[in-house]
């Protein structure tokens, strides 16, 4: 039926008559691509993210042509199709190391082998010098000089041990008086004294006291800088971390005296020493650490405190590749 028909001119009858009719009659208009060009010269103006356009006319527009979702600030943009997955990784997203072991770590077998890896002998040596520094200025407290012995690095690395031990065992929050005692670990009482044990946790020292104060006028991490920036650079250098990575905080518990020490109602500790890092989201793995200690005085240590700035300098082993250590096996070098 051709024409054009004006619904205000016909009966309730009529109208039934005229919808029961052949599909090929259109009301309202004989033309499809009036109607298509119409839809295409439309524009929005509105700031919502809904959308345009129906769900039946998605299909027949181009995607070159079809109306962009801009976010409540208009400063990013949604798009109805995903982006196309077959374009080129932009060269700071290669991944040069596979994930995992690197080398020449990936012999390690043994737990002490693997100790050794992050507190090398070096760092060991260093604290067994720093704690006799500290043993030999309080042994005028003690009567018996045989209660005051020096350490060495045997004994260092025993007293290191039964801490690791008593975190494995969940026992990091007893009493010394129960880890010794009769129904306590045996690994405990073979290893050495309660009171040895006690002594050398006393005086265990990671920097020499005698220059602390001058140290410290420019850094307030100035008792454990060293040995925590050596730790640091062994954790980049074991592992490699996969692409998917995060940036996160953590709190370590102390409740003693300290001068950046953090309250954080939603931590479980809720005292302790706020610690910013980038782990591994798969394998849980510490990339990079950074200990907040606030505003840091004028020198080499005075940074910013701010989150983009803390986030950048965390990912900065992960952004340069360390191109001198050899690729994990199954990866060519590149020419």
């Amino acid at each position: 039926m051709a024409g054009v028909w004006h619904l205000r001119d016909l009966q309730d009858q009529e109208i039934t008559d005229i919808l029961e009719n052949d599909d090929d009659e259109v009301l309202g208009g004989d033309s499809d691509s009036d109607e298509e060009d119409q839809i295409e010269e439309r524009k929005e103006d509105s700031d919502s993210e809904e959308s345009a356009l129906s769900s039946d006319d998605e299909d027949d527009i181009p995607l070159s042509q079809r109306i962009d979702l801009l976010g409540r600030r208009k400063n990013y943009k949604w798009h109805l199709k995903e982006p196309m997955q077959s374009v080129r990784t932009r060269r700071c997203n290669i991944v040069v190391h596979l994930p995992g072991t690197r080398q020449p770590f990936t012999n390690r077998r043994t737990p002490t082998d693997t100790f050794l890896c992050f507190f090398t002998e070096t760092m060991l040596d260093e604290i067994v010098k720093c704690s006799n520094l500290e043993i030999a200025r309080v042994r005028e407290n003690f009567e018996r000089d045989r209660d005051a012995t020096d350490t060495n690095i045997v004994e260092m690395k025993a007293a290191i041990g039964l801490l690791l031990m008593a975190g494995v065992l969940k026992s990091s929050h007893c009493n010394t008086d129960e880890l010794w005692g009769k129904h306590g670990p045996d690994i405990f009482r073979c290893t050495m004294s309660q009171r040895r044990f006690l002594f050398l946790m006393r005086c265990i020292r990671f920097d020499n006291k005698m220059d602390r104060v001058e140290r410290r006028k420019f850094d307030k991490l100035a008792p454990i800088r060293l040995i925590f920036e050596q730790f640091n650079a062994n954790c980049q250098k074991v592992f490699t971390v996969s692409e998917y990575t995060t940036v996160d905080e953590q709190l370590w518990a102390f409740r003693g005296r300290c001068g950046f020490r953090q309250y954080m109602k939603s931590k479980p500790a809720r005292y302790g020493i706020k610690v910013n890092t980038l782990a591994d989201s798969r394998s849980f793995y510490v990339k990079n650490m950074e200990i907040y200690c606030g505003q840091q005085p004028q020198g080499p240590f005075h940074v910013s405190n701010s989150p983009p700035d803390i986030v950048k300098r965390l990912v900065e082993p992960k952004k340069t590749p360390d191109v001198t250590s050899p690729l994990t096996t199954g990866l060519r070098e590149s020419p």
